[in-house]
């Protein structure tokens, strides 16, 4: 996934019985948790939060990585987020 500094970058999940889920979010660098704008039974769509709101300081290259994890029920999905 990658996002802009400033956030707000949509990140598009695929999949299957989603509907079934009833405690879905995201997890970002362990500190701020987002739940979907919207999810149907086949996708998820979630918001990025800017780089400022995960309290880490900025990369001087212009590229930053935190870990996420994608939380449905007791599943969990570890993958990366690259702000630039």
């Amino acid at each position: 996934f990658r996002s802009f500094m400033s956030g707000g970058r949509q990140m598009i999940v695929r999949g299957e019985n989603f509907r079934s889920a009833q405690n879905i979010r995201i997890e970002f660098q362990r500190t701020i948790f987002v739940s979907p704008i919207f999810h149907n039974d086949t996708h998820l769509i979630f918001l990025t939060p800017a780089i400022q709101e995960l309290q880490i300081n900025e990369n001087t290259h212009g590229q930053n990585s935190v870990d996420l994890v994608l939380h449905l029920d007791h599943f969990n999905k570890t993958s990366m987020l690259m702000y630039y």
